[in-house]
């Protein structure tokens, strides 16, 4: 890959360096712009933050088997149906696990964040911070409301 008037190697990575501004839009990881499969998002996050997607990925598929695993909008995106439950994104210095209607649930730890419309997340630094009791807690209240509405 050429950029900025060298040659780079063609690893995922040197995509994203050669992005300049448009790399740090919102700190999300463009390194993962044209992957195929979770397995391969997972893969291009570095450590540790690919310990903790991946983590993160093992609750969703061990507890919830309904919900559809996809890439959408370049992350993993887990949905009941065709209504997008949580995803996960890798950023620069963390993972969010969002929650695509996060805003209208119960939260009694205090650790979604977000002061959108709807969306809330959950921060996560390292696979210490994942608690998996919280984190079905707010997936299983996300699921209740999306069946209540469809």
């Amino acid at each position: 890959m050429v950029c900025s008037g060298k040659e780079e190697s063609g690893e995922l990575h040197a995509a994203a360096d050669c992005l300049g501004k448009e790399d740090k839009m919102h700190g999300r990881n463009l390194r993962a712009r044209g992957v195929a499969s979770v397995d391969e998002y997972i893969g291009v996050l570095g450590t540790p933050h690919n310990d903790v997607a991946a983590r993160l990925r093992e609750i969703v598929l061990k507890r919830y088997p309904q919900l559809r695993e996809d890439i959408k909008w370049h992350v993993p995106v887990y949905s009941l149906g065709t209504t997008p439950i949580v995803s996960i994104e890798g950023f620069k210095a963390h993972v969010n696990l969002m929650f695509f209607r996060g805003a209208v649930l119960r939260d009694r730890w205090n650790i979604l964040e977000g002061t959108g419309k709807g969306v809330r997340h959950v921060k996560f630094r390292s696979t210490e911070d994942v608690d998996e009791g919280k984190i079905r807690e707010l997936i299983d209240q996300a699921l209740e409301q999306a069946l209540a509405t469809r």
